[in-house]
């Protein structure tokens, strides 16, 4: 009968703390305890929070990196147009180049050739100045054999009177003396040039 009583009283009791755990220890489901649910909440709203502020601020770094790459590209695009100018006119100043060394080319060669010949001329002035002492011998010796022969008809008065018929033949007979030994010092000369021409005109001169 005392064991029984015993019994009951141990089982009352383990009821009565099992009472006091359950209402001092809050229970494993959340649908439970009101207040849990709303700390819950309230600390997802802040994490919530905290990352919309920080994935703002990214997204805003990035669309200004974007604009930012959006700008270097055109950029880029307009340099590699006026690069791609550049080229075109390069190409064509190319070719003007070299269309002026040609002609530079040729006007330093038409340069020479006009050189060449004023040196050639050069010496063959020379050498007509060199073989005017040649030719004015010929020239002298006709003016003094004329000469002589005027001053001996005279001084012998082999010829007291003329016809005007004579001195007209003896002009004539003259001129073609003096054309013919014009003619052999061109001949002697090999080529006409105006030095002689003006050399053989001013003693032409001084025989008239």
């Amino acid at each position: 009968m005392s064991t029984d009583n015993t019994s009951d009283t141990d089982q009352l009791i383990h009821d009565e703390e099992a009472k006091k755990l359950t209402a001092v220890v809050p229970s494993n489901n959340p649908s439970t305890d009101p207040h849990l649910m709303q700390a819950m909440k309230s600390m997802a709203d802040d994490i919530v929070a905290v990352i919309d502020a920080k994935i703002s601020t990214v997204l805003e770094a990035i669309d200004n990196q974007l604009s930012k790459i959006q700008s270097i590209v055109q950029r880029v695009q307009e340099a590699e147009d006026r690069i791609e100018v550049t080229e075109t006119t390069c190409t064509a100043n190319e070719t003007k180049i070299q269309y002026l060394e040609k002609q530079i080319r040729d006007l330093t060669e038409q340069v020479d050739d006009l050189e060449n010949p004023a040196s050639k001329r050069f010496t063959l002035n020379s050498k007509h100045a060199s073989s005017q002492d040649a030719v004015t011998p010929r020239i002298s010796f006709f003016n003094d054999y004329s000469v002589a022969v005027v001053q001996k008809r005279r001084a012998f008065n082999e010829v007291k009177w003329m016809p005007a018929w004579m001195w007209c033949n003896l002009s004539v007979v003259m001129v073609w003396t003096w054309s013919y030994v014009c003619s052999v010092s061109l001949l002697h000369l090999e080529e006409t040039d105006c030095a002689v021409l003006q050399v053989t005109d001013l003693q032409y001169a001084d025989f008239q």
